[in-house]
């Protein structure tokens, strides 16, 4: 027998609990295992295997699949998550057709989401990287979290919209 719950002081209908648990008994269901998390989404599915000694929650979204897995005799092992991978059309190096910046696009490593790494290839030494997802070959987003390691920002400049080449 499995449960997941989620619950917070102050949940509202489609809001993210602030508390989930998930449970597993085996036997006449007097002793439970459980895995309380914070700041977690409900765990929706659960799926029995191996005749009952191993059970896994499952929660998939458009970006990535997080499991939880609990094993009769050693309980509840740490959330795994594999993120999708972007297209492969996009993994490698760019460059800004004018020579100014370089793209280098990663793809998802164990544990890791695809990144880019921007680098400026003219003028002061500017680098960062941020988040990417997109499996269509048409299609790239920045997942809104750049983080600027090298050099600074100004925000006083106009935006330009560069086009990029293949670079190797």
């Amino acid at each position: 027998m499995w449960l997941a719950a989620g619950f917070g002081e102050s949940c509202r209908d489609g809001e993210e609990p602030q508390d989930v648990i998930a449970a597993v008994a085996t036997g006449d269901l007097s002793s439970w295992t459980t895995d309380p998390t914070k700041n977690y989404i409900v765990w929706p599915k659960a799926r029995i295997r191996d005749g009952g000694a191993r059970v896994d929650f499952v929660d998939r979204s458009t970006l990535r699949t997080s499991t939880l897995t609990w094993r009769k005799g050693s309980g509840f092992a740490g959330v795994a998550t594999k993120y999708k991978p972007i297209h492969p059309w996009f993994v490698g190096r760019w460059r800004a057709t004018d020579g100014s910046q370089q793209l280098t696009l990663h793809q998802v490593e164990s544990g890791r989401r695809a990144r880019v790494v921007i680098e400026s290839r003219t003028g002061p030494r500017c680098k960062g990287s941020a988040v990417v997802s997109g499996d269509d070959p048409h299609s790239l987003s920045i997942m809104g979290n750049f983080k600027l390691d090298q050099g600074h920002g100004s925000g006083n400049h106009p935006k330009t919209v560069l086009t990029y080449e293949r670079a190797g």
